[in-house]
């Protein structure tokens, strides 16, 4: 097959890439590292360098006082001794980077000899500038002869016959050390520029033999296909391709045949057929099924319209009965009782005015958007109105319904009754769905940008496999349908479709027979600070 050629092809010349890029990651590497041991062998040795200078200047020093002031007294210290101290500190850094340094064969880690060599170079030194302090001091007490006895034991025993044989060994070390590091260096450059030379001559070689051999497989049944392409579009539909091949020519071979054949066989079809009768036939029908499908989303969307004033009408309705009722119960009451009475009656049937224009707005436009006025809405005061309004719905079942809200301002930039019919919604399906004498838990809280709403009852629940399901427009779970045959199966599509268009989300938890709970989020106003 030609495609595992291909790939062949490709995955032998990726192997070359590879190849190739290992060696020059391992030569940079390699070149690096003797890079890095011949720069700290060449600091080494001119540290030492510069403490063999610094120490012969500082005892050279003392001599002089000794020999040439008669009663001058030893300074405590000189810059050419802190010179050497610092070089000294210098050594040992540079001793111990080396480790950082070096391969995995010990014998070109920094030896314990190397670090003793320079430890004993420090006690030397410390040695010797406590026996100079001490001649300075038989100087001043008028031993001269021991000051200069002492002096010549410093210059003899101490710095002939041990400093400066130390520091010539540890030069020779380094010396050695830098010569062999540039070397390697050296050699690995030599050898990493052969082997490049060789992997790109190897692999040139390969892609030019390769490209040949593909070349000559490819170029025969492409110039067929060419050969029988231009034979087609200048009207020869009788051509025909030679298949010699089983591969993915031979198969473009008789796919191209099949072509040919379905081509002469159109044209023949084509030439005993009426097409100008054909498309108007075509036309008219697909016109007919334009109109029909229009009677259907017209049929679909007044069976719709009316579906959603049945379900939306029947909450706040039902509300406006029970303040009626409510208010006409009992003895006679006050002018400012029935005056409050009344004043929420009107709100809500403005409620319904405005929810009927709504839902004929949404049966003019075939959309579920809502019109929206924003305004800046308290919800802490709205949860509140909302308490009030669902006393009369949770009379029917003696439902108790909890409030827990915030005295704190929670304001959202949102329409009031929009979120008023949101909240009747919510607490309208709590009610419906809870138990005989149940509880009902209103909750509002908030944090740094959003206000977060729940209504939690303690009904019968929705089974998990129907949670995803139950804000699809006309769907009610199999318990909702037992429990009660009426509903739509409307209101928490048109929640969440309220809860959208305040830029807000809607999420719903349940377990059967134990509650529902649905959590509700909505930003709060920009310029509100918690």
């Amino acid at each position: 097959m030609y495609r595992i050629k291909v790939a062949t092809t490709i995955a032998v010349m990726l192997l070359f890439v590879l190849i190739l890029s290992a060696t020059l990651f391992w030569g940079a590497q390699r070149t690096g590292y003797y890079f890095q041991r011949s720069k700290l062998a060449y600091e080494l040795l001119e540290s030492y360098q510069q403490l063999s200078v610094d120490t012969d200047r500082f005892f050279h020093e003392q001599l002089s006082i000794i020999a040439l002031a008669p009663k001058a007294r030893a300074p405590a210290d000189t810059q050419a001794y802190s010179r050497a101290k610092n070089t000294l500190d210098k050594l040992k850094r540079i001793t111990l980077s080396k480790t950082d340094h070096s391969e995995t064969d010990h014998s070109n880690h920094p030896s314990r000899e190397a670090l003793s060599r320079i430890d004993k170079l420090e006690l030397l030194i410390t040695e010797g500038e406590y026996i100079t302090n001490l001649a300075h001091q038989l100087k001043r007490e008028g031993e001269e002869q021991q000051a200069h006895e002492l002096m010549e034991l410093v210059f003899f025993h101490i710095i002939n016959k041990q400093i400066w044989p130390l520091i010539d060994i540890a030069v020779a070390e380094e010396e050695k050390e830098a010569l062999e590091a540039s070397q390697a260096e050296h050699a690995t450059i030599e050898n990493l520029r052969r082997a490049t030379i060789t992997i790109a001559l190897i692999a040139t070689l390969v892609a030019i033999i390769i490209a040949i051999l593909l070349y000559r497989r490819l170029t025969e049944p492409l110039n067929q296909l060419l050969e029988g392409t231009q034979s087609i579009a200048a009207g020869d539909l009788g051509h025909r391709l030679n298949i010699i091949n089983e591969d993915e020519f031979g198969h473009l071979a008789r796919q191209f045949n099949s072509m040919a054949d379905a081509l002469q066989h159109q044209q023949t079809e084509l030439l005993n057929s009426r097409a100008t009768l054909e498309n108007v036939v075509e036309e008219r029908t697909l016109e007919l099924k334009r109109a029909n499908q229009q009677l259907r989303n017209i049929d679909e969307s007044r069976r719709q319209f009316f579906a959603d004033i049945s379900h939306e009408l029947r909450t706040p309705l039902t509300i406006i009965r029970g303040e009626a009722e409510v208010t006409l119960r009992g003895g006679e009451k006050s002018s400012k009782e029935y005056s409050t009475a009344l004043q929420r009656i009107n709100e809500l049937t403005t409620q319904m005015g405005k929810l009927v224009e709504d839902l004929l707005y949404l049966a003019r436009a075939n959309t579920v958007a809502l019109q929206y006025q924003p305004d800046e809405v308290a919800l802490n005061k709205l949860m509140s109105e909302c308490h009030q309004d669902a006393q009369s719905l949770a009379q029917k079942k003696q439902l108790t319904i909890h409030l827990n809200a915030s005295n704190i301002e929670t304001p959202v930039t949102g329409d009031r009754v929009r979120l008023k019919q949101l909240l009747h919604i919510l607490i309208d399906n709590a009610c419906h769905y809870s138990q005989q004498h149940g509880n009902i838990d209103l909750r509002l809280k908030a944090n740094k940008h959003n206000a977060i709403i729940s209504v939690h009852d303690h009904g019968i629940g929705i089974p998990q496999d129907e949670l995803e399901r139950v804000f699809e427009r006309f769907y009610r779970s199999k318990e909702a349908r037992i429990l009660s045959t009426h509903g739509t199966g409307l209101g928490l599509s048109l929640a969440k479709a309220i809860v959208e268009t305040h830029h807000g989300s809607i999420e719903l938890t349940s377990q059967q027979d134990k509650g529902t709970t649905v959590t509700v989020t909505l930003p709060l106003t920009t310029s509100h600070t918690p």
